[in-house]
């Protein structure tokens, strides 16, 4: 599960503020499933490991926004958001 702060006007993130950045409005945190659709990617060649990875920008079923590193291996559109080390990663979903 992820938790999603949502307000009123149905403003969705994952990461939590005091007030919902885009109307000042007060967010109730929920749990959501940790599905998620790629919306664009890109591949990050210069970084510091100096090995190349995939960065996405996910959107949740409820509408939050994310930039994801994407996990070798993933292929669709459709995926499954965790996180580690800080960072949200996005897998193949699993079943």
């Amino acid at each position: 599960m992820l938790n999603t702060y949502v307000c009123e006007l149905a403003h969705a993130f994952l990461v939590e503020h005091d007030v919902c950045p885009e109307c000042n409005g007060a967010l109730a945190r929920r749990a959501d499933e940790p599905r998620a659709t790629l919306v664009a990617h890109t591949v990050v060649r210069v970084n510091p490991s100096g090995r190349p990875f995939r960065l996405g920008l996910a959107i949740t079923n409820s509408g939050a926004r994310t930039l994801c590193i994407i996990d070798d291996g993933v292929r669709g559109e459709e995926v499954e958001l965790y996180a580690r080390e800080g960072c949200f990663h996005a897998r193949e979903p699993a079943g």
